[in-house]
């Protein structure tokens, strides 16, 4: 097994707390019998099949995550159940494999804050959604310090990997939205709460969700000893997230704040 498919079944073994936002999130968007969704960024798929169950039996799904070997999890424990979703490797900034104003729902989970191009990313979204479709999306909202702190340990990889969390407040994302002349339906700033029985525990997550950016392997030699010290009982720490609902106009003169 190659490093980026360890770090993938890392992934999947470590995102539970992933998949509980995003199954709230799902709640969310409303999803309807019929509708076509894309799933943009879909990781190793767990949300993507309740995607699919609930769109089907005329729904359909198209997932799309730039993680080959995510992708090749989520294809192969795909329930049999299921008929109606098609992955593809794909960034969101450049969705050819999807028509214009061919989906209902973009639905988007703890993505949107790695792509550093969101005019390009948002550009794609609003072609691909036919008018009156809609955006429903989760992601971090400020890095953690936490998170920052363990990571720059690591030295110039660690400040590199910082900077791929391009972060946006909440009033910046409505401007955002209202400039790119989308409906803002919702917006909020949850908290987001972090706990884990070990400082391993931490690593094997951290590691996963990063694709294998940071490593524990580049931390300096004892500073998982001290950290294991410091989290002797549990690694707690919280930050906030962003999460919006916005929506294609049915017409272009329709403003964003009508």
């Amino acid at each position: 097994m190659n490093n980026q498919a360890m770090q993938a079944a890392t992934y999947r073994r470590t995102s539970d707390w992933q998949y509980v936002r995003g199954m709230r999130l799902l709640d969310l968007a409303s999803l309807q019998g019929g509708e076509n969704v894309l799933d943009l960024g879909c990781g190793t798929g767990q949300l993507t099949f309740e995607l699919a169950r609930r769109v089907a039996p005329m729904g359909k799904v198209i997932a799309i995550d730039p993680d080959v070997e995510r992708l090749k999890i989520a294809q192969a424990t795909m329930p049999p159940d299921i008929r109606n979703l098609t992955f593809f490797e794909a960034k969101a900034e450049n969705l050819t494999q999807i028509a214009d104003q061919s989906i209902d729902l973009i639905f988007s989970n703890y993505v949107i804050h790695w792509i550093p191009d969101k005019n390009s990313c948002f550009e794609e979204i609003i072609r691909c959604l036919h008018p009156g479709g809609r955006c429903v999306m989760e992601l971090v909202g400020e890095l953690m310090p936490f998170l920052r702190d363990v990571t720059i340990l690591t030295g110039e990889p660690g400040r590199k990997l910082v900077n791929k969390f391009c972060c946006l407040t909440q009033n910046e994302w409505i401007g955002f939205f209202k400039q790119n002349n989308l409906i803002v339906e919702h917006t909020d700033w949850p908290d987001l709460d972090f706990e884990f029985n070990t400082f391993c525990d931490f690593l094997d997550w951290w590691e996963g969700t990063t694709h294998g950016a940071f490593l524990r392997t580049m931390l300096p030699g004892d500073a998982i000893q001290q950290m294991q010290q410091q989290y002797a009982d549990r690694v707690t720490f919280g930050g906030n997230a962003f999460q919006g609902v916005v929506r294609k106009p049915h017409s272009p003169e329709r403003s964003a704040d009508n």
